[in-house]
């Protein structure tokens, strides 16, 4: 089990280099999990962000085929 990479909204939407509302449209739709650390302080991890897009990528080459 590997460690998990925390990082704020906004610097987990620089990581994958796409806004901050879709980072949060993501942890709403259930498509990546948000932490709670305190009641204004949230956190994604940057290793299930890497594991979904990555889960894309691997569904659009299999359908190109």
């Amino acid at each position: 089990m590997s460690t998990r990479r925390l990082a704020s909204a906004p610097d987990a939407a620089t990581y994958k280099q796409v806004s901050e509302g879709t980072i949060w449209r993501w942890a709403k739709l259930g498509l990546i999990t948000r932490y709670r650390i305190s009641p204004r302080l949230v956190r994604f991890d940057l290793n299930e962000l890497d594991e979904m897009i990555h889960a894309d990528t691997s569904n659009r080459e299999a359908g190109a085929r």
